[in-house]
């Protein structure tokens, strides 16, 4: 018994300690005042906690992204073979929305600095 409460304890810590490591990741990666879309959908895209599918429809590929941290929730849609066309990406908190960033709306721009003051 005293075996399986210790592999127990191991189990709470390196837990415990996998989400510290997020949040300090997030911490740091939005302590900046702004950030580019671009920055955001790399962000969402090479998060290890990002839930990807895709979809081929008419020979195109279509990649889409969810990620949830703590509180904040990403989605995004690209396509292309390595999704390398943000088509769409967002974020909130609970109905808040963060921000948001669509390829087909007025001057779309992957270099367009969002204000993250919100994330934390």
């Amino acid at each position: 018994m005293n075996t399986l409460q210790s592999i127990y304890q191991d189990v709470r810590q390196i837990f415990q300690q996998g989400t510290q490591s997020v949040k300090d990741k997030l911490t740091s990666l939005f302590q900046h005042e702004t950030m580019t879309v671009e920055e955001i959908a790399d962000f969402i895209q090479h998060h290890p906690n990002t839930m990807r599918t895709q979809q081929t429809l008419l020979g195109i590929t279509y990649h889409f992204y969810h990620l949830h941290l703590e509180e904040a929730t990403f989605y995004m849609e690209a396509k292309g073979k390595q999704g390398e066309h943000i088509l769409y990406a967002t974020a909130y908190i609970d109905s808040q929305v963060l921000f948001t960033y669509r390829s087909y709306g007025e001057n779309p721009s992957l270099n367009k600095k969002v204000a993250i003051h919100n994330f934390h």
